[in-house]
């Protein structure tokens, strides 16, 4: 599936695997604070010292109803970091990358915090939404 935005100066085309490296590459920009996991709250786990992009794919969802723009962010946030301030900073950052390649700002962000990372990882269902409209 892709995005497709239209504008004066033509028509811009862009697959949802290209969005998710976005979101993937603003997520690990903040690895002070986050530790992406999939949908159930396990972390996501590298393999050897070589890291890609694509072993994070199962922490970002990407999806577009009626040429709206939304995304999910599954993660687990380290003690003592400010949820909804560290939350902001990606959503913006996020928002600026794909303002910068022409895209529209999303209709909706949800961060899904997972769990909260000190010694142990405690478990939450916490959720910080951004709606642009």
């Amino acid at each position: 599936m892709a995005i497709v935005n239209n504008n004066e100066y033509g028509e811009i085309s862009i697959n949802n695997s290209a969005i998710e490296k976005i979101v993937i590459n603003n997520l690990l920009k903040m690895k002070y604070a986050f530790f992406p996991t999939n949908k159930r709250g396990k972390l996501i786990m590298t393999k050897g010292l070589r890291t890609k992009i694509t072993d994070y794919v199962g922490a970002v969802e990407v999806s577009e109803y009626q040429g709206r723009l939304f995304i999910k962010i599954y993660y687990i946030i380290k003690f003592g970091e400010s949820i909804t301030l560290e939350s902001n900073k990606l959503f913006d950052l996020i928002e600026k990358d794909l303002t910068n390649i022409g895209l529209k700002l999303p209709e909706q962000i949800i961060a899904k915090i997972t769990g909260v990372m000190s010694k142990n990882i405690a478990k939450r269902e916490l959720e910080v939404v951004r709606r642009n409209e």
